[in-house]
């Protein structure tokens, strides 16, 4: 089941959270520039941090990229938003995504 992920960053504004997984042209592009770590900031429910560790870790994953496949995964929180918290989370992708 996937999580409830309010996700999360704009590409120009890495201070904005997330308001869909990052993908296409968005996504390659931060894996180029940075080696193959994304990074931004993501709202998580309260709700998706009761599904265990590994569970909380997917649900990173699926609010940043769109799947669970970010390995690596570390966060930190960063505050409150609207009742989400908001997590700046980052990780690695083994393979290059694709673009648009």
């Amino acid at each position: 089941m996937p999580p409830s992920a309010k996700s999360a960053v704009a590409d120009s504004d890495p201070g904005q959270v997330l308001t869909s997984p990052l993908k296409g042209e968005a996504l390659l592009k931060m894996w180029r520039e940075n080696d193959g770590e994304i990074r931004g900031l993501v709202a998580l429910d309260l709700s998706d941090l009761f599904g265990g560790f590994e569970g909380f870790m997917d649900a990173l994953s699926v609010a940043l990229v769109g799947h669970d496949c970010l390995m690596n995964v570390d966060y930190t929180l960063r505050g409150v938003s609207d009742g989400s918290l908001v997590f700046e989370a980052s990780g690695s992708l083994e393979s290059e995504p694709e673009g648009d």
